[in-house]
């Protein structure tokens, strides 16, 4: 989103999401996507589910889904936000991730972008957010009060023999009933990092819902001891099926112990390439592959946090130090794994 002419301002108001919205506001964003020329043209629009997707959530609060409109009601805009509790410098804070924000083919450069960005800074205030991410256009956020590179590429490529297999664990997609293991293992492996998201809640954000996208489950004696979420190299088919099993990227990986993490890294095809989304200095990372690993830590320019004046101070200072300690140099950037609505292969 980039609002770099200026053009009429036309009148419009700012409010919240209605029941009404979903289809126009999807068909909003579909339109103002297929529209942007940022990255080139595009052939696909899978970002627009997210619109669905989020509406739908058990965290969706219809105060942060901000509309513009005419006095008439004829659309103009969306910012759509999703809070969700964060961990940070010790903390368990509340953050809010834009998802997407989108202006009607026409009326870029109106003014109507940042108007919804203000407005939602205030509606996230308000909500006791005290945090703010996006990944976004550099030379837009910023204006805003957002810092550019405090977070990006955070994980580790394990020393791991491809050769050194044992027998093949038991393999499985999640089932309802394993949530209370999941959250467990999530604890354990990411409660101590610096950006973390907590899982939304429920049972569907452990499944993948893309064609391309699997999530599976070591069982050990009936016990759930590892998942990953990952982009596979072949696609199921709508009704499932067999297909090969080989990870491309890994969007969330959990294990209980360095015996569960070796099996299942094994079982996703791994290799000396992959990326896990472990974040290098935690714990986790070292006691799941105590025979090393390469860390992989990359600050992007898109990757944006802001610090709003919501919720207690200590979650206020909380982010300062953190930002101020990524920019300085002082401290890693954290690790921000996003819930399955954002897997877009």
């Amino acid at each position: 989103m980039d609002e770099t002419k200026t053009r009429a301002r036309p009148d419009f108001r700012i409010r919240p999401w209605l029941s009404s919205d979903l289809f126009p506001m999807t068909d909003l964003v579909a339109r103002a996507f297929a529209a942007d020329r940022t990255w080139g043209a595009r052939r696909n629009l899978t970002e627009i589910a997210i619109t669905g997707m989020i509406a739908a959530s058990p965290d969706f609060d219809p105060d942060l889904a901000l509309v513009a409109e005419t006095p008439d009601g004829h659309p103009l805009g969306l910012a759509l936000w999703l809070a969700s509790p964060m961990r940070l410098r010790g903390r368990r804070l509340l953050s809010a991730n834009l998802a997407p924000l989108a202006v009607e083919p026409g009326f870029e450069g109106c003014g109507i972008g940042s108007e919804l960005m203000r407005a939602s800074h205030e509606a996230l205030a308000a909500k006791g957010v005290s945090l703010a991410f996006l990944y976004g256009h550099e030379g837009y956020y910023p204006r805003f009060g957002y810092r550019k590179g405090m977070f990006g590429t955070v994980g580790i490529v394990p020393d791991f023999d491809t050769g050194a297999r044992g027998p093949s664990p038991k393999l499985r997609p999640p089932r309802p009933g394993d949530e209370t293991a999941l959250l467990s293992l999530w604890e354990d492996c990411h409660g101590e990092v610096d950006l973390a998201l907590e899982p939304e809640q429920g049972f569907y954000p452990w499944m993948a819902w893309t064609p391309s996208t699997q999530a599976l489950v070591l069982e050990e004696e009936g016990e759930v001891r590892a998942y990953a979420r990952f982009a596979n190299i072949a696609p199921l088919g709508a009704f499932g099926g067999e297909v090969e099993t080989r990870a491309t990227r890994v969007h969330l990986f959990l294990a209980a112990d360095a015996g569960s993490a070796a099996a299942l890294l094994a079982a996703l095809g791994g290799g000396k390439d992959l990326d896990l989304p472990l974040h290098p200095q935690s714990r986790a990372a070292t006691r799941l592959f105590p025979a090393g690993f390469k860390a992989v830590s990359e600050r992007g320019g898109y990757a944006m946090i802001c610090p709003l004046p919501g919720g207690p101070d200590e979650d206020r200072k909380a982010v300062l130090e953190y930002c101020d300690g990524v920019e300085s140099g002082r401290l890693a950037p954290g690790l921000i794994c996003l819930p399955s609505t954002f897997d877009l292969e």
